[in-house]
């Protein structure tokens, strides 16, 4: 027995324990602290928070994992304190939060330097939410150069690297943002030693077939898919490329939901519930247009579709996946 098939064995039986008769599903990539679940849009005050219905319509499809993304400093410590606060409440027996720790490349421009007490700071913070394993990549990082407009080049060059030496010294795993840089993230990682052992994940992928082969020649790397990533017919041909023992599912709700124009839109299920404007928001209802990580389970079922592989493999390997990258940082 292989390696990958070892793991996937081992990863099932686990699995085979849990409560839940459906699916299962780690959402990777979820911004559960954006205003919109509190029901602001842009500044307006629509509805009142719900991001506890969210929680329990993922719960309902199988997500028994979340993971909240932090994308500076404070954002990081809030979503710490998010995801202990419910945890410990017992709200949601079948899923966990987790957190990311990290500054985002387009919140580089706003970190002055010495960047020394910031790195300390972010090292202490991802050190204390590892101490209940709630704190499991380091990130949001990397580089976006797409919008000059929030940060400049410079400007996220030089943060970037400190999230190399916090992955070191923790051992976890990174979490990477890498918009049109046509592989120069993976040239500065080389250039700062490396990717570290724990390796990472490129999350919300929407690169072109180069973009991906230079991510899958990097062995620690996984890739993170979401709606995103499925927009046009050449953004699905490149997902179909990825294979599944690199394939990690993901959301980044309240943003890249799978939109009706996409190509695979046809073949993936509906909400299970109303879906009404946010003008309009009833308890109960999802807001349309708002992302959310029960829809986890559209992206899996668009990749089935571009592929041929069955959809609970998909879940599956998905789930094995997550646990080889996080190992031991997993509770």
């Amino acid at each position: 027995m292989d390696e990958l098939s070892l793991l996937l064995s081992l990863e099932m039986k686990r699995l085979s324990r849990c409560v839940l008769e459906t699916r299962l599903y780690s959402d990777i990539a979820v911004n559960l602290l954006d205003g919109m679940f509190n029901g602001i849009y842009n500044g307006k005050f629509y509805h009142a928070p719900d991001f506890r219905e969210v929680l329990s319509r993922a719960q309902a499809q199988g997500v028994h994992r979340i993971i909240i993304t932090g994308t500076d400093l404070e954002d990081s410590r809030r979503a710490l304190l998010f995801c202990r606060e419910v945890n410990s409440s017992g709200s949601f027996p079948g899923t966990r939060l987790y957190c990311t720790v990290g500054v985002h490349p387009t919140c580089s421009s706003s970190i002055e330097p010495p960047l020394e007490k910031l790195e300390a700071e972010l090292l202490e913070l991802a050190r204390d939410g590892m101490s209940d394993k709630t704190v499991v990549f380091v990130g949001e990082c990397g580089l976006d150069f797409e919008r000059f407009n929030f940060s400049d080049e410079a400007s996220q060059r030089r943060v970037f690297p400190l999230h190399l030496r916090i992955a070191r010294a923790t051992g976890l795993p990174l979490f990477l943002h890498d918009r049109s840089t046509n592989g120069r993230l993976l040239e500065l990682i080389d250039q700062e030693g490396g990717l570290p052992e724990a390796g990472g994940v490129v999350h919300s992928f929407t690169g072109g077939t180069q973009d991906l082969r230079f991510v899958l020649e990097r062995e620690g790397l996984f890739v993170g898919l979401n709606g995103c990533g499925l927009k046009t017919p050449e953004n699905c041909a490149v997902a179909a490329q990825i294979p599944l023992n690199k394939l990690l599912l993901e959301t980044d709700s309240p943003w890249c939901s799978l939109k009706p124009s996409s190509p695979v839109s046809p073949h993936i299920t509906p909400p299970g519930c109303k879906v009404v404007k946010r003008e309009r928001w009833e308890a109960g209802a999802m807001v349309k247009d708002r992302n959310e990580p029960c829809l986890i389970v559209q992206v899996a079922e668009a990749y089935a579709k571009l592929t041929g592989v069955d959809l609970k493999m998909v879940s599956q390997v998905t789930e094995a996946n997550l646990g080889r990258l996080l190992g031991r940082h997993l509770s």
